[in-house]
């Protein structure tokens, strides 16, 4: 039982990064033309 909030909270970190990523396109392009 105790894995399955964890599972949770790794699930809602995802999302939450992917929403920051997409909300910061220009940021997020900016960072892969610097690394790549």
């Amino acid at each position: 039982m105790g894995s399955v909030p964890k599972i949770i909270q790794l699930v809602n970190g995802m999302v939450s990064y992917m929403y920051y990523m997409l909300k910061n396109k220009n940021m997020f392009s900016l960072h892969l033309y610097s690394v790549g």
